[in-house]
């Protein structure tokens, strides 16, 4: 190692950084390789999980909707209705119009608002 000249040092250097260079480039193309591998083996469950997504959603508006429309008739029928029904309600319908409930519903809760029947 005493003799090595400058220029043995650099070429030294040299094939380092290239060597170094090299493999940078080989796991950076190995990595995309990868990425495009994993994506498409994930692509079937991530199709079911946006389907599942879906599907919880429309649960959630039919249970909000069975809810309302029960609660509704009671209300028109003249049943006894308690503050934590009633709290229930705002909190189905407010869900139902998030999820982008029908407007029939929403026109049958501004006419019993107006006929002061909910508040």
């Amino acid at each position: 190692m005493e003799n090595w000249t400058v220029g043995q040092i650099i070429a030294t250097l040299t094939a380092i950084a290239g060597g170094l260079t090299a493999l940078g480039v080989i796991i950076k193309k190995a990595g995309g390789v990868i990425t495009r591998w994993v994506q498409v083996q994930l692509a079937p469950i991530n199709k079911k999980l946006v389907e599942l997504s879906h599907q919880t959603t429309e649960n959630d508006k039919n249970r909000a909707m069975d809810f309302i429309v029960r609660f509704l008739a009671d209300v028109e029928q003249g049943a006894k209705i308690d503050e934590e029904e009633k709290k229930r309600f705002w909190e189905n319908y407010d869900l139902y119009v998030s999820l982008g409930g029908n407007s029939y519903i929403h026109s049958k809760v501004e006419r019993l608002k107006q006929e002061k029947k909910i508040s």
